[in-house]
């Protein structure tokens, strides 16, 4: 009789341990978040295609820097999910912070819409925010792991002579931005 309780009761015990090991245990092995350990911002970069890559990171909002290998899994779905969303950002904060007549008309908030486009052989990442106006990111991946970026800017329903608002430049491989174009037409 207490031999059978003590069947029973390891039974229990190798039951429950299989099902914390099989639930439980891959919520511990979850890709770390890459993120800035000064701000926490996710807005971060590593130079791709160099010795550098997913080792040297620098945050894009607060400009630190730090060494650290992100395991594999962290650092594909940084690559796959992340990269391009950092670039699109830091454009968008640098048009906002170097054109105001351009800040003027940012929403608060974007709510893009994403479309992944082959346009000539070429990944095309477009990003489309529609409110009061249109914004439009275009990101093309350059061979040498630099992005060219194209913005653009028009007012939803517009009768009188369109106002558009174009800027096109390059995300390098560091990081930093460099503009080409900026034109506002109104």
């Amino acid at each position: 009789m207490m031999l059978g309780r003590l069947v029973i009761l390891a039974l229990i015990f190798i039951i429950v341990g299989i099902v914390l090991v099989t639930y439980l245990l891959p919520l511990l092995r979850r890709p770390e978040i890459i993120e800035c350990p000064k701000c926490h911002s996710r807005m971060v970069w590593t130079p791709i295609g160099t010795r550098s890559e997913n080792f040297m990171w620098r945050c894009l909002a607060c400009n630190s820097t730090w060494l650290k290998s992100y395991s594999e899994d962290s650092y594909k779905k940084w690559k796959e999910y992340s990269m391009i969303v950092v670039v699109r950002d830091a454009v968008l904060n640098y048009i906002r912070s170097h054109h105001s007549d351009a800040a003027k008309r940012m929403p608060e908030k974007f709510e893009w819409k994403y479309e992944k486009k082959m346009v000539e052989g070429e990944t095309l990442h477009l990003f489309t925010h529609t409110d009061k106006g249109i914004w439009t990111v275009s990101i093309r991946r350059l061979p040498e792991h630099d992005f060219n970026v194209r913005v653009e800017y028009r007012p939803r329903g517009e009768i009188t002579i369109p106002e558009r608002i174009l800027w096109v430049g390059i995300f390098d491989n560091l990081g930093v931005i460099v503009e080409l174009e900026y034109y506002h037409v109104h």
